[in-house]
């Protein structure tokens, strides 16, 4: 699965319970590694930054991501209105990847 115009494709698979996510390059090479994790399993300055920034949307699901030796996490947020993807870094950065209305 393509995710972005960059040209990263995504893959997914289970493997002891515990669903974990690939990325990678159109080159096949591999930029990152990641696993779903509980919404409530986020780091407490992620959560901050999340409840700062978008307090009024509600949690979906959370990736914790693994890229050049730096764990950032994926969360996709929703509103009754609008779908929302947003990387947080761990110092609690945060960029939203992808922003859709409903």
């Amino acid at each position: 699965e393509k995710v972005s115009a960059e040209g990263i494709y995504h893959a997914s698979f289970i493997m002891d319970q515990q669903e974990y996510h690939a990325y990678f390059s159109a080159d096949g090479e591999l930029v990152a590694t990641g696993r779903s994790i509980s919404t409530s399993s986020l780091p407490i300055i992620v959560s901050q930054s999340l409840g700062e920034r978008f307090g009024s949307f509600a949690y979906k699901s959370a990736i914790e991501l693994l890229k050049d030796g730096s764990t950032s996490y994926i969360v996709s947020l929703e509103t009754t209105k609008h779908n929302l993807s947003v990387q947080v870094h761990s110092d609690g950065d945060v960029n939203i990847v992808k922003k859709e209305k409903k």
